[in-house]
């Protein structure tokens, strides 16, 4: 479970099922620095249309690609949490962003 507040919500039904409760913190910033090299031609933006979820699919199994994982399932694997991610954002819990360079997503 996720929340902002780190209150993991009601475990009880989870805990009585076998599963352990684990408290981690991700992706925590207190404030932003430019980048190292950065790319004035990039523009960092939401994730909003079809197409920007297509490039966001796209840009994962890449990476995955180049990182020789070729799992015969990973790439269904990586296009549910892709799906997962655009249900999250339509449901108003939270936003994804890419960096984008002539409307490609890099």
């Amino acid at each position: 479970m996720d929340s902002s507040d780190g209150a993991p919500g009601e475990v009880s039904e989870l805990i009585a099922a076998g599963l352990n409760l684990g408290v981690d913190l991700v992706l925590q910033a207190t404030d932003l620095r430019p980048p190292a090299q950065p790319h004035h031609g990039s523009v960092c933006r939401r994730l909003v249309t079809g197409e920007d979820w297509v490039q966001a699919a796209g840009l994962r199994l890449a990476v995955a690609a180049a990182a020789r994982f070729h799992a015969p399932d990973h790439s269904i694997f990586l296009e549910r949490q892709v799906e997962e991610a655009r249900r999250l954002v339509r449901a108003g819990h939270g936003e994804f962003f890419g960096a984008f360079i002539d409307g490609g997503l890099f």
